[in-house]
């Protein structure tokens, strides 16, 4: 047994760590938005500096781990499951959920820092609206494979290797731009590939000390690279993206057997990442009026630690406290690790 392995319940403990750190930066991300548009925080260089170093990486990282355990899933369940799972899981609630804060918005009035009428109610769901694009993206990228299931099943890795090419010469191609029905998946699904790959041809992600020290400069020296090249073309920001997210993980998978209550933290967050992605919006910006409007409190950090610890932790608490299970279904709230379509103790895949 591998060390990123629980000796009792051979649960692979790194992916979700990294999911949890990920869902942080994810609504931390979302807040530093948030209170920008509100004028608590100045739109200067400090915002573009936070801003995009968050955005460089995060929701690739979701991505590559999605891709990462994907390979199990294709193998493991029949095409017309997979677009099951697919709909249920993201479809449903991408559908329910763009409603949902549609409605939400038109009760604040005119709180929101982007308000709306009943109007909008009428808005397509597809392909994505506000932070569900990532959803639509990800239907987009696993309803392909599922589709070309029959081709994957004759061999794993040229698959995945063959969809790894294509999709990053979408990335960096202009002969097919991207729509916004498309943009979203293909500026994603290299990483999903490269997730797909990286489980098949190695299995696991290097973890020694000298390797995260490498792997710390590494992401200094990308994280540099994007705050200088403001205007980096598609290449580039692949390469920093795909570097930025190598790094990441490597560091987590050093740090994983030291990390104590703060791991065991962040794999809970990661369990539940689906839940907080669906609703930390709503409970971010309730709290950020709140402060503003209710309070008068506009100082810019207790409002920034305030909104990320409400968006994080609120919804956490509605999905784990006694509810119906059905009224969880109906909501669209899924169990844990339910955001790559696959439990993570599942086992490496053979090629």
């Amino acid at each position: 047994m591998s060390s990123a392995q629980n000796s009792t319940s051979g649960h692979v403990r790194w992916p979700d760590m990294a999911k949890g750190i990920g869902i942080i930066l994810v609504v931390f991300g979302h807040a530093w938005r948030g209170i920008e548009a509100a004028g608590v925080l100045p739109s200067d260089e400090m915002f573009r500096i936070v801003d995009s170093a968050i955005y460089a990486f995060h929701m690739p990282l979701f991505f590559f781990l999605a891709g990462w355990f994907f390979p199990g899933t294709l193998k493991r369940f029949g095409q017309r499951e997979l677009l099951s799972r697919i709909f249920w899981r993201l479809f449903y609630p991408m559908c329910l959920w763009t409603y949902i804060f549609i409605a939400l918005k038109i009760l604040a009035g005119t709180t929101p820092n982007d308000s709306v009428g009943f109007i909008d109610l009428l808005i397509l769901p597809v392909p994505g609206q506000l932070h569900l694009w990532f959803l639509w993206a990800m239907i987009l990228i696993q309803g392909t494979m599922v589709l070309l299931r029959p081709l994957a099943l004759q061999g794993m890795a040229p698959f995945f290797a063959v969809a790894l090419g294509v999709t990053v010469l979408l990335w960096i191609s202009s002969l097919v731009p991207g729509s916004e029905w498309t943009s979203g998946a293909i500026r994603s699904a290299p990483f999903f590939c490269l997730g797909a790959m990286w489980h098949l041809l190695e299995r696991e992600i290097p973890g020694s000390r000298k390797t995260a020290w490498l792997a710390v400069v590494a992401l200094v020296i990308a994280e540099g690279v994007v705050l200088m090249q403001s205007e980096a073309g598609p290449a580039l920001r692949l390469l920093i993206g795909v570097t930025a997210v190598m790094a990441v993980l490597i560091i987590i998978r050093a740090c994983e057997a030291r990390a104590g209550r703060l791991g065991r933290v962040l794999v809970l967050l990661g369990q539940y990442s689906m839940t907080i992605y669906l609703m930390h919006t709503i409970f971010s910006a309730a709290i950020r009026i709140l402060l503003s409007k209710g309070l008068g409190i506009e100082a810019i950090i207790p409002t920034l630690i305030l909104t990320v610890l409400g968006g994080i932790f609120v919804p956490l608490v509605v999905h784990l406290r006694p509810v119906p299970a059905m009224l969880t279904k109906m909501l669209g709230l899924p169990g844990a690790n339910t955001l790559t379509l696959v439990e993570t103790s599942r086992t490496p895949v053979r090629p």
